[in-house]
């Protein structure tokens, strides 16, 4: 009976040890899934995105100051070349290409009244060389200068020289509107009493003139450059020009 009791004691005893070691064992295998097998699913609804974490501003990567856009900006179109301002006159009559209305109204003068005391050629123009022009009044202007009267008649392709002459003097504008007429003219005295009415007339500015009248390399080109002028200003089919008892000189 003493033995029965042992064995059944030591029955009992292995029943417990491999009970015992069989909930170790499955406390090990569910430990181990957990670890080696995937990851659970989000436990959040199947209808509700996944959220996603806001970026940490101290950590976001900062901007690159230095890259420049993809695309750039258009440029703004270039605003259209004004378109010059026209005269408020009609300088080809009196072979005058510029637009100072005081050298218009000079060189106007000097084919409309000068010319008087010549001949008329079937070209009348003027060559102006201005000395000094003096606006510190603005009621009168005085323009101190050598005008010459130049006619001439038209022969094929060239100007050929009838008559003119030179008027040394100072001539007195008025304002009219957005013009000049030439209201008094003075001239120098002629021969020997040249000289000293320029120097009375002309006062400080008498030297210049002096200067011009004797170079005449100055004087031809003056003279050359408005005959050139008329004959553009007036569609002439005209090449050179010619002196009396010289050669044809091309014009430029």
């Amino acid at each position: 009976m003493k033995k029965y009791s042992l064995m059944m004691m030591a029955i009992a005893s292995l029943a417990v040890a491999l009970f015992l070691a069989a909930c170790g064992a499955d406390n090990s295998a569910n430990s181990s899934g957990a670890v080696q097998g995937d990851t659970p699913a989000s436990t959040a609804p199947a209808n509700e995105p996944a959220t996603t974490p806001a970026a940490d501003p101290a950590t976001a990567p900062a901007a690159n100051p230095t890259t420049e856009p993809t695309t750039k900006p258009a440029e703004p179109a270039a605003a259209p070349a004004a378109a010059p301002a026209k005269p408020v006159f009609d300088g080809a009559p009196y072979g005058y290409a510029g637009t100072d209305p005081i050298e218009f109204a000079v060189s106007k003068y000097v084919v409309d009244e000068l010319s008087a005391f010549y001949d008329k050629g079937e070209v009348c123009l003027p060559v102006v060389k201005i000395i000094y022009t003096d606006k510190s009044n603005p009621d009168e202007v005085l323009v101190y200068g050598d005008f010459w009267v130049q006619n001439f008649k038209i022969d094929g392709k060239t100007l050929v020289y009838v008559n003119g002459g030179n008027f040394p003097g100072v001539m007195h504008l008025k304002k009219d509107g957005e013009l000049y007429t030439v209201t008094a003219f003075d001239r120098t005295e002629e021969a020997r009493a040249f000289t000293e009415s320029a120097k009375k007339l002309f006062g400080e500015h008498a030297d210049a003139l002096f200067a011009f009248h004797s170079d005449d390399a100055a004087k031809k080109q003056v003279r050359e450059q408005a005959i050139s002028d008329y004959v553009k200003l007036n569609n002439l089919d005209v090449t050179q020009y010619q002196d009396y008892g010289q050669d044809p000189v091309k014009l430029g």
